[in-house]
C-alpha cells in the first residue's frame, strides 16, 4: 500500500516546487500545500456538499446494482425479455450522461431526482452487460444438475449463476463505481447549488483556485476509495473460488 502513494506524492512535491519556483500565482495554479489547506479550512462549509455528491453517488450505484444484475436475471431467463430490452441498454451505454442531464433537469427540476437517475442511466447498462456475459459463461454441468434437481429459477440464480459469476459481475460494478461519480459531478455541474461540483464552478467563478481544486480532490479522494473498497469486497467474495 505504501508503494502506491510514493508516485502520488513525488508528483505532488513536484507540483508544489514548480509552483513556487515559478511563482504561479493561486488564481491560475494553486500548490498541493495551498489545496491542502483550503481543505482543512472549508471542511465545515463543504461537509453538506460531500454528503449530497457522495450520498447521491452510493445510493444511485447501489440502485444501478440491483437494476443491473436484476434485468440481467431476467434476460438470462426470458428471450423474450432480452429482445424487448436489449436494444435499449445498449443505446444507453453509448450515450454520455451530460446529452440528457439538460433534459432531465428541464422535468424535474435541479433537486435530487435528476442527479440520481442521472446515476443510474449512466452505471446500470454496463452492469447489466457484465452480469449477463457472466451468466452465459457458467458450466454447463452445474446447470444441467441443478435442471436435474428440478430446481426453480430462483434456486439457480441464488445457488448457482450469481455465486459462479461474481468476477465477471465485479467487472462491471467497479467500471459503474467510476461511471457513477462521473455522473452525480456531470448533473451538479450542469445545475443546482448543491454538491461538490456545483461548488467547483462557483470557486472557479470567483478566481477560488485553491477551494475549487480542494472540491475536486475530494471527488478524486472519494472515487479511489470507493474503487479500492470494491476490490476487496470482490476478493472477499471471491476467496473460494
Amino acid at each position: 500500500m505504501a508503494e502506491l502513494l510514493v508516485i502520488p506524492g513525488l508528483a505532488l512535491a513536484l507540483w508544489q516546487i514548480l509552483v513556487m519556483a515559478l511563482d504561479v500565482p493561486q488564481w491560475q495554479l494553486p500548490g498541493p500545500w495551498e489545496i491542502l489547506t483550503a481543505m482543512v479550512e472549508d471542511f465545515s462549509s463543504l461537509r453538506a456538499h460531500l454528503l449530497t455528491t457522495y450520498g447521491n453517488v452510493l445510493m444511485g450505484f447501489l440502485l444501478a446494482v440491483a437494476l443491473g444484475t436484476g434485468l440481467a436475471l431476467a434476460i438470462y431467463f426470458s428471450s423474450l425479455v432480452g429482445l424487448t430490452l436489449t436494444p435499449f441498454i445498449n443505446i444507453m451505454c453509448v450515450v454520455p450522461v451530460i446529452t440528457v442531464v439538460p433534459l432531465l433537469m428541464l422535468w424535474l427540476g435541479f433537486g435530487r431526482e435528476a442527479k440520481l437517475i442521472a446515476v443510474v442511466a449512466q452505471s446500470f447498462p454496463v452492469i447489466n452487460l457484465n452480469a449477463l456475459s457472466a451468466f452465459s459463461n457458467v458450466a454447463g454441468p452445474r446447470l444441467e444438475l441443478l435442471r436435474a434437481l428440478r430446481a426453480s429459477r430462483f434456486q439457480t440464480a441464488i445457488h448457482c449463476l450469481l455465486p459462479s459469476s461474481i468476477p465477471g459481475i465485479f467487472t462491471g460494478v467497479k467500471l459503474a463505481a467510476v461511471l457513477a461519480l462521473i455522473a452525480e459531478v456531470t448533473g451538479e455541474i450542469s445545475g443546482g447549488d448543491a454538491g461538490l461540483g456545483a461548488q467547483t464552478i462557483k470557486y472557479t467563478q470567483f478566481l477560488k483556485m485553491p477551494q475549487a481544486f480542494a472540491c475536486v480532490f475530494y471527488v478524486a479522494a472519494f472515487g479511489a476509495i470507493f474503487y479500492q473498497s470494491l476490490g476487496l469486497i470482490e476478493r472477499w467474495l471471491t476467496r473460494d473460488h
